[in-house]
């Protein structure tokens, strides 16, 4: 999983440019003051795992009423119902990619990394058949690209300034992503909608993502699949972590999982967050999802949402993200489709 519309103190990742010469003695990235070789020792750091692979900010707490009007996807609630469950309407939804690089031209991405990063959401919302989402389940969220600007910045390659009050295409209408260099974190999300609704559809709405980990193939170790977007984009429509921001077990039982931890009760409970590829993990007397997009695991291990998170992200767009959306109808033709090579 990053800052709730508030500022939160962003830590400095720096690319240094090299020569060839150089490139022996030098380090490839500074973190904290901390000089790593590669990405791979990076993300293998202590130093990554304390920033953490994304900083959206937790929004559940089962000890705090939401300040929020009673809702089907509050921050303190999820009410699973079949009505939004994917079925008659498919939503669309265009995308502006904002690629901010360096001066020197470090991280400004090819229009093709772009293109297979709107592929892969697609691959993973729409579990298409043949692609690494094909074992989840299609949630009948579609992504089109919209266009893409690029900007030579060094200040806001390093995700500094308000940059987005420059660079946003209508916040209302499209779903804005920035590709920079998010202080030493994968990406993250400002905001979830349910937590903060007052600010959707403005300026500092948005998807923010490590260009190293944008678009395939990316060169972020491990990272480099593109599925910290797919991770991004859930919490962008409303979903969070299934681990809680404090070590806890919270209860894998329905009623009660629907108003704490992640809020979803057919994602087993999760006590802490877990990197790697881990082939099982049982750290709450059940199996841990290691393979849904909302863990931390490496890209390779992801594959699915569940039923109940895709339900809770339906639910997102028709109450907080509604003009976001063009809603397709579905047919026969097109579900299997979708199941095919959509």
């Amino acid at each position: 999983m990053s800052f709730r519309g508030i500022a939160i103190p962003l830590t400095l990742l720096t690319v240094v440019a090299l020569t060839a010469a150089e490139a022996e003695a030098a380090p490839v990235i500074s973190v904290n003051g901390q000089d790593f070789e590669s990405w791979g020792e990076y993300f293998a750091s202590d130093t990554f795992r304390q920033i953490g692979r994304c900083k959206t900010p937790h929004e559940a707490d089962p000890m705090r009423a939401s300040a929020l009007p009673p809702s089907d996807c509050s921050t303190s609630f999820t009410n699973p119902a079949a009505e939004y469950a994917p079925g008659v309407n498919m939503y669309e939804i265009p995308v502006w990619v904002h690629i901010m690089h360096m001066t020197d031209g470090t991280g400004n991405i090819s229009d093709a990394r772009v293109e297979s990063q709107i592929q892969v959401l697609n691959e993973d919302f729409m579990a298409i058949a043949g692609s690494l989402g094909e074992n989840g389940t299609p949630a009948l969220i579609r992504f089109t690209l919209a266009g893409i600007t690029r900007t030579a910045n060094d200040q806001w390659h390093a995700d500094q300034g308000t940059y987005y009050d420059t660079l946003a295409q209508d916040p209302n209408k499209f779903m804005n992503i920035y590709v920079c260099n998010p202080g030493g974190a994968l990406g993250y999300v400002p905001f979830l909608p349910n937590g903060a609704p007052s600010l959707v559809g403005q300026n500092i709405d948005r998807v923010v993502i490590l260009f190293a980990a944008f678009g395939v193939p990316g060169t972020a170790t491990n990272y480099d699949l593109g599925r910290t977007a797919t991770h991004e984009v859930g919490h962008y429509l409303g979903l969070l972590h299934p681990f809680p921001s404090s070590p806890s077990c919270d209860s894998g039982s329905s009623p009660a999982c629907y108003s704490n931890g992640d809020l979803i009760c057919d994602t087993n409970p999760q006590d802490i967050d877990l990197y790697g590829c881990p082939s099982t993990s049982t750290r709450c007397g059940s199996d841990d999802p290691l393979d849904n997009y909302m863990s931390y695991t490496d890209d390779l291990c992801m594959e699915q949402f569940t039923n109940e998170q895709i339900r809770r992200m339906r639910c997102t767009i028709q109450h907080y993200r509604p003009a976001l959306t063009t809603a397709v109808p579905t047919v026969t033709s097109s579900w299997s489709r979708i199941k095919g090579t959509y």
